[in-house]
């Protein structure tokens, strides 16, 4: 029997194995990256989980927190107008060294022309790099014009100088009482802007 003609089937076999190595990876590579997203952090920052054990010691088995008993935090408007937020305590996370986790927060804000605006809430997170302080907590603003906030959540960005919300706010003044669902504020503009029904009760 002549073997002139024959072929060995070894470049078939090895091409079989090639597809099937490609197959597999293309596998591997699209459960990594379902993985990926599925565990991919949310830009919201979640205080829900926050509670008074924790800031009273829960954290302290932990090494990768680090708590900061009455913290001082300070920082600069895009103006370069100077603000700073006081914490009883301040728990910073390794893992998000640029979050900072505070309890029972006073802020000092200085605005333009040397008017000023304070804020206090009992909980909040505040982003140094972004310089946005958050907070779902019942938060009490007060101006130096004698007009006070009270909003049950919101986010202060301060380089941009807006605080906004949207479950609700109650504006009091010697003119009377506003309420509203939404809103935006820019206390150097003096810029009020409500959404959802906002009414108006003048003393």
């Amino acid at each position: 029997m002549a073997l002139k003609n024959y072929k060995p089937r070894i470049s078939k076999v090895k091409i079989n194995r090639n597809i099937k190595f490609i197959s597999y990876l293309s596998c591997l590579i699209m459960i990594i990256f379902i993985i990926t997203l599925f565990f991919q952090p949310s830009n919201k920052y979640d205080i829900a989980r926050l509670d008074s054990s924790f800031f009273k010691g829960n954290y302290n088995n932990s090494k990768d927190l680090l708590k900061i008993e009455n913290a001082t935090l300070v920082g600069n408007d895009k103006k370069n107008r100077p603000y700073m937020l006081s914490a009883e305590s301040a728990v910073n996370s390794k893992i998000k060294k640029n979050l900072f986790i505070l309890n029972d927060v006073s802020a000092d804000i200085t605005l333009k022309n040397g008017r000023w605006i304070l804020l206090n809430t009992s909980k909040a997170i505040y982003d140094i790099e972004r310089q946005i302080l958050q907070s779902e907590s019942n938060v009490e603003i007060f101006e130096d014009t004698g007009e006070s906030f009270l909003v049950k959540e919101m986010t202060y960005d301060f380089r941009a100088g807006i605080i906004s919300g949207n479950q609700g706010i109650v504006m009091l003044g010697n003119w009377g009482k506003l309420e509203s669902e939404n809103f935006t504020y820019n206390p150097n503009m003096e810029l009020l802007s409500l959404y959802g029904a906002p009414s108006l009760v003048v003393d």
